[in-house]
């Protein structure tokens, strides 16, 4: 934000809105990508099942939908199930993956 402009809501809600929701959007698709290349597979219904969603300025990446949200959650969180393909803490892993050489302010 101009240094010479007091705070401005509207100002920042179109920075958000505009460029910033872009590139937030591309890192999700990225971070949706990695887990579901780490997501456990039977029959292939979970990875099939990630979304984005975006929600004002928020987006969330999920896994599992209607019935099968129980489902989703237990193969996420159960770190004693043993998976042929994939692991538990997938879309974690995903995000600290991706994440991890960003510097925060």
């Amino acid at each position: 934000m101009p240094k010479d402009k007091p705070f401005n809501d509207k100002y920042v809600n179109e920075l958000v809105t505009g460029k910033a929701n872009d590139h937030m959007e591309a890192k999700a698709i990225a971070i949706k990508s990695i887990a579901q290349a780490d997501c456990p597979v039977l029959h292939n219904n979970l990875r099939s099942s990630a979304a984005i969603n975006k929600i004002g300025t928020k987006i969330y990446i999920s896994f599992g939908d209607g019935i099968s949200r129980k489902y989703s959650v237990r193969q996420h969180e159960d770190i004693t199930l043993h998976h042929k393909v994939g692991h538990a803490k997938f879309l974690q892993n995903a995000f600290l993956k991706y994440t991890s050489g960003m510097k925060k302010k």
